[in-house]
């Protein structure tokens, strides 16, 4: 989360870049997912004005959970969480 474009001081050495980013999950607190929206996309809109012409890849798609919790609304540490249900 701390490698965004202003910050990053080796994208430019790369062929590809890598991320995992958790705006939804860590950074707003799960709930707030219009914000988390938001933040993500004003970071990859930086990247972009940066110019790159590289692959960018989320290498990232999930986090842990508990086996069989399913809550609804989305609770964190359950199975179903990020998967649209």
């Amino acid at each position: 989360m701390y490698s965004t474009p202003d910050a990053c001081k080796s994208y430019h050495h790369a062929d590809s870049l890598c991320m995992n980013r958790y705006y939804g999950w860590y950074v707003k607190g799960e709930s707030d997912f219009e914000g988390a929206e938001r933040l993500f996309r004003d970071e990859m809109d930086a990247w972009v004005e940066l110019d790159l012409n590289k692959p960018m890849i989320f290498t990232e798609y999930g986090t842990d959970n508990y086996i069989g919790e399913s809550k609804l609304p989305s609770v964190m540490g359950q199975s179903n969480t990020g998967m649209g249900t």
